[in-house]
């Protein structure tokens, strides 16, 4: 994982991975991944241990990554168009002459 993460995150990665694997609590958090070509996204990760069975004796962690770029447009594209409409209930009750 230490060349898909940025730097910064490695540590968290890492402070995660063990908490998970102690505790068997299912972590989620947000990362942020290198691609091939050096650009980065955002991602919303879990981990969490898998359980033993009476079969299967085994401490491995089993870990999704999601790529979530289109959300974080999405959501700053919402955040845009509800400080335009605060903008303008703003205006609206604001007086043209002033009382």
């Amino acid at each position: 994982m230490k060349g898909m993460l940025v730097p910064e995150h490695l540590q968290t990665t890492m402070d995660k991975i063990k908490d998970a694997s102690s505790t068997r609590k299912h972590q989620y958090y947000n990362l942020t991944f290198v691609r091939k070509d050096g650009t980065t996204f955002p991602t919303l990760t879990s981990c969490a241990k898998l359980t033993k069975t009476k079969d299967w004796d085994t401490n491995r962690l089993v870990t999704s990554v999601t790529d979530v770029s289109e959300l974080k447009k999405a959501q700053a594209k919402l955040e845009d168009i509800l400080e335009s409409q605060r903008q303008t209930v703003k205006e609206l009750f604001t007086p043209v002459i002033p009382i």
